[in-house]
């Protein structure tokens, strides 16, 4: 006889752990790279262990802004705010959806320092027009190194959420009241592995 002997566990993740060509022109190298694998065999290493799942919530910098894309900051997407709204309510219908069915999400992880992901960092500076998006397509070509002058209108990382995960928070309050959940947003930088690991070991 063959029976379901595991609970229907799964945790959350940003697409580009899985999808490493997702991120804006710049970041899609080796060491960035590198640095998703060693957290995404930790995760694999865990899911192995307690038979859990992995699954993405919907990459908003890509599908408003596509590829190329340069570094931006989070100005760029508060003034697309609509868009994103969009991929923060795909996400929670389909949260919802695995609530439903008798999922239990342990954790959603979000990217430290992107304008879009960021849990506790983001990046300020100035935001990217149509324009400026136009002019950056037709100067670059995807795949070749990012000029210095691209960086320098970011401020780097400041503390705050990103846009996406702002949105997110504020929707995943009420579902978690509804369904009586505690589903926790993680932000993942290099160096955070371990800590978000036992994070969700807590919850098993």
């Amino acid at each position: 006889m063959i029976i379901d002997d595991v609970k229907r566990r799964v945790i959350i993740v940003a697409p580009c752990f899985l999808n490493f060509g997702l991120v804006a022109c710049g970041f899609h190298n080796k060491t960035g790279i590198k640095y998703r694998i060693k957290f995404l065999k930790k995760l694999l290493n865990l899911t192995e262990e307690h038979y859990i799942g992995l699954d993405t919530y919907y990459c908003s910098e890509f599908e408003i802004l596509g590829l190329p894309r340069p570094p931006c900051s989070r100005a760029t997407y508060e003034e697309r705010q609509k868009e994103v709204e969009t991929y923060v309510r795909r996400t929670i219908e389909k949260i919802e959806k695995l609530l439903k069915n008798g999922f239990e999400i342990l954790a959603i992880i979000g990217v430290e320092g992107s304008p879009c992901c960021g849990v506790k960092l983001t990046k300020l500076g100035k935001s990217w027009s149509k324009e400026d998006l136009e002019r950056f397509r037709k100067e670059y070509e995807l795949g070749s190194d990012l000029p210095d002058k691209y960086y320098s209108q970011l401020n780097h990382r400041q503390n705050g959420m990103g846009v996406f995960m702002e949105l997110l928070a504020k929707a995943l309050k009420e579902l978690n009241k509804r369904y009586k959940q505690n589903i926790e947003i993680l932000g993942w930088a290099p160096g955070q592995e371990d800590e978000i690991i036992e994070k969700i070991k807590s919850k098993l």
